[in-house]
C-alpha cells in the first residue's frame, strides 16, 4: 500500500478488547461473543506521515449445546431419538446436522435412527444458527448397541407316533447365549439348553426357543413337530359287579378313537346294555338288576383319528 506521503511501512492495530497487533494483515479471536468492537488501524509511512481508520465488529452469539440422545445403550437393532435444546443468545439455531457415526445423517431438529449392528457411535451435531455461523459438537460419550444372540434348534425326531412321543431338541443357536427358555406347545415349558420333551397328545405343536446373551438380548425361532394318532383297543376278560368298589364295572379302553358304541349281549343274542360314551361302563346290571354270573358277548364299533372304522368283540365274565 502507497500513501500519499510515502510507503507505509507500519501498521498499528487496536482491537478494543485491549490487545493489540502489528503486522499488516493480522488475524485476531475475539473471547467475548455478542458484543461489538471499535477496531482502529494506525499507518505510518516511511516520510514519517500519519493516518488512521476505526471500523466496528461485531461478534455473533455461540452456541450453548444441550442435546441428548433418549437412550445410550440397548440390543441392536436399536433405535434413538435425539433432541436438541441447544441456544444461541439474541440468535436462534435454524439448522441441524445430526452424524449418526454410521455413515448415515439427520437433519431435523429432533430426529430418530436406528442402528442395526452393534458398536460404539460418537454422535455429532452441527449447528447453524440465524446469524449463518456454524458450530460443532460431539458428545463426550457413545450410544453402546449390543449384538443380538442367534436362535436355533433342532428337534428330533420332526414326526412321531404317540406311542412314542420323546422329542430331543438339539440348540443350535449362537454361542454368545447364556439362557435358553422352551415352550413347547402343550404348556410345558424348559431352560435347558438341549431338553427332551414327552408329548402326551396327538396334533401339531409349536416348538418356540427364545435365547438370550449377557446383555439381555434376545431372539427367537419357532418350528413345527407332528405327533400323529395310531390306533389301539383293549377289553378286560372279566368283572365283578358286586358293589365293592373294585373293578365293578366293565370298561373298554384305547387310544386315538374318535367315535365310540359299545354293546352287551347276553348268551341268546338279546341287546342288553348299549352306551356311546367309552367312559361310561356297564355295571352288570339289566333293567335295574345285577345278572347272573355268565359269559356275556360284547362289540365295540369305532372310529379312529384316521377316519377309518373298526369292529370288535370279545367276552366278559360276570363273577360274583
Amino acid at each position: 500500500m502507497v500513501g500519499s506521503g510515502g510507503v507505509i511501512t507500519a501498521w498499528s492495530w487496536e482491537f478494543d478488547d485491549g490487545t493489540f497487533g502489528s503486522t499488516q494483515n493480522p488475524e485476531h479471536e475475539f473471547a467475548v461473543y455478542a458484543d461489538t468492537f471499535d477496531v482502529q488501524l494506525i499507518v505510518i509511512t516511511d516520510q514519517g506521515c500519519v493516518d488512521s481508520i476505526t471500523q466496528e465488529v461485531t461478534t455473533f452469539p455461540v452456541v450453548d449445546w444441550d442435546y441428548f440422545p433418549d437412550v445410550v445403550n440397548g440390543c441392536a437393532p436399536l433405535t434413538v431419538s435425539f433432541t436438541d435444546l441447544s441456544t444461541a443468545g439474541s440468535s436462534q439455531v435454524v439448522g441441524w446436522q445430526w452424524i449418526y457415526d454410521d455413515g448415515f445423517f439427520g437433519f431435523s431438529q429432533n430426529p430418530t435412527h436406528t442402528y442395526p449392528d452393534s458398536g460404539h457411535y460418537f454422535v455429532g451435531l452441527t449447528a447453524t444458527t440465524s446469524d449463518g455461523c456454524v458450530y460443532n459438537d460431539t458428545l463426550s460419550y457413545p450410544i453402546v448397541v449390543w449384538g443380538q444372540p442367534i436362535a436355533n434348534f433342532s428337534p428330533d425326531p420332526w414326526s412321531v407316533s404317540i406311542f412314542e412321543s420323546e422329542i430331543e431338541v438339539t440348540d443350535l443357536s449362537s454361542t454368545d447365549v447364556v439362557l435358553w427358555e422352551y415352550d413347547f406347545g402343550d404348556f410345558s415349558y424348559s431352560n435347558d439348553a438341549n431338553p427332551v420333551h414327552e408329548y402326551e397328545d396327538t396334533g401339531y405343536f409349536v416348538i418356540t426357543q427364545i435365547v438370550y446373551n449377557s446383555f439381555g438380548c434376545a431372539d427367537t425361532i419357532a418350528k413345527t413337530i407332528h405327533i400323529f394318532g395310531e390306533y389301539t383297543h383293549y377289553a378286560p376278560n372279566a368283572f365283578t359287579p358286586d358293589g365293592d368298589g373294585v373293578n365293578d364295572v366293565f370298561y373298554t379302553t384305547g387310544i386315538g378313537i374318535v367315535e365310540y358304541k359299545l354293546m352287551i349281549f347276553d348268551r341268546w343274542g338279546q341287546l342288553i346294555f348299549t352306551a356311546k360314551d367309552p367312559l361310561t361302563g356297564w355295571d352288570g346290571s339289566y333293567r335295574g338288576t345285577v345278572v347272573l354270573e355268565d359269559v356275556y358277548v360284547w362289540r365295540v364299533q369305532t372310529k379312529d383319528v384316521l377316519n377309518e372304522t373298526h369292529d370288535h368283540r370279545g367276552h366278559v365274565t360276570v363273577l360274583k
